[in-house]
């Protein structure tokens, strides 16, 4: 009896990773369609990051969105001059970090967005029970939590 070789393309993190893309170029595609203003996929994902946490500094932001620093300056610094964001350094604990927070205009373009989004997502949703949803996310939260827990999460 002969040994079953190893496959990755066999595995749960293989198919996570497949189905995270597709997601992915899924939702940028129905952005770049109904987007009604001149923002990319990545400014919409800063954008609600910064609605839902408005205390986050510009390093945290980083590690939410998986992003390197650089990457993420970049993106801040077209962000601030479209008047969607303000950055300032601030001083926290002795320390000097850069904090980030919505402008009235970011605020009103993730109101809009999120509005044209609701019926797409609530679609998508309806596909499946509350009850499969509920043990869906519960399960991949509790799975990017031993991940995180398993590794140093360092994104440069």
């Amino acid at each position: 009896m002969t040994k079953k070789q190893f496959q990755f393309s066999n595995t749960l993190m293989h198919y996570l990773d497949n189905t995270a893309k597709v997601s992915r170029v899924i939702g940028a595609r129905y952005f770049d369609k109904h987007n009604e203003f001149d923002i990319t996929y990545n400014n919409f994902l800063i954008i609600e990051l910064l609605f839902t946490n408005p205390d986050i500094h510009q390093r945290n932001i980083a590690r939410a969105l998986l992003m390197g620093s650089a990457n993420l300056s970049r993106e801040l610094e077209r962000m601030e001059n479209k008047g969607l964001i303000k950055r300032k350094l601030t001083e926290i604990n002795k320390k000097m970090v850069k904090t980030v927070k919505l402008t009235k205009k970011g605020e009103n373009i993730y109101y809009t967005i999120v509005g044209n989004w609701e019926k797409y997502v609530t679609d998508l949703e309806n596909i499946y029970t509350k009850e499969e949803l509920k043990i869906f996310t519960e399960f991949l939260l509790r799975m990017k939590n031993k991940l995180t827990e398993s590794i140093d999460m360092v994104i440069e």
